[in-house]
């Protein structure tokens, strides 16, 4: 079951379509390994992407009708305008109650700060995301580390280069920390740019397929 969440603007469902592929990616191979057993608590994390209830919708959908036999538990836990550090502040009140045994993260849109990359932000950006890792851990939860998207290229309000090349180096961060950490990761930069790439070359550069703002 999804719990409930404030409506969030349109402009994010566009990209909530492209995150389903690649939380699977990384999470289908775990569930193969036995990490997500029969009764499993799987809790989704994240910013307003998370709390739109679209890419959350989709992976709860595939996991309770392509492998009802699990018989999982599934929980959205976005939050709109979220950080990592945002998070580690109510795991507490807002995860643990739940008894999680997966929780797949979705950060980093809010984190970069919407300007050109900083060392201080990916420094800020791997320690929160090391917190909500070594809480999880604590725990007994397995974390799905997943990437920050992409934002798109003709209508972002900024250069979406410069912003594209700070998520891009928080998705090296969130790759790194899930590596030392054992833990899956999910590339969601990579595909969404793919995506991005492949759709403005076929329908034109006005065809929007990321983050509007």
């Amino acid at each position: 079951m999804l719990t409930s969440a404030r409506p969030s603007s349109r402009l994010v469902r566009l990209a909530a379509v492209f995150l389903v592929p690649a939380f699977l990616a990384a999470s289908v191979p775990a569930f193969a390994k036995g990490i997500v057993e029969k009764g499993d608590r799987v809790v989704i994390v994240g910013d307003s992407i998370t709390e739109q209830k679209q890419y959350s919708k989709f992976i709860e959908d595939y996991l309770t009708m392509c492998m009802p036999q699990l018989d999982l538990w599934i929980f959205q836990l976005g939050w709109s305008g979220e950080t990592a550090g945002g998070f580690v502040g109510r795991m507490d009140q807002d995860l643990f109650p739940f008894k999680p045994d997966v929780i797949t993260t979705c950060y980093g849109m809010n984190d970069g700060g919407y300007r050109a990359y900083e060392a201080r932000i990916g420094e800020e950006y791997q320690a929160q995301m090391q917190r909500i890792i070594k809480a999880a851990r604590k725990a007994g939860a397995t974390v799905v580390v997943g990437s920050p998207g992409v934002v798109d290229t003709k209508t972002w309000r900024g250069p979406a280069d410069v912003y594209n090349d700070n998520l891009a180096h928080l998705r090296d961060i969130a790759r790194a920390l899930a590596k030392a950490a054992h833990m899956p990761f999910a590339n969601v930069h990579d595909a969404m740019m793919d995506v991005m790439t492949k759709a403005k070359a076929a329908y034109g550069e006005n065809y929007c397929s990321a983050s509007l703002r």
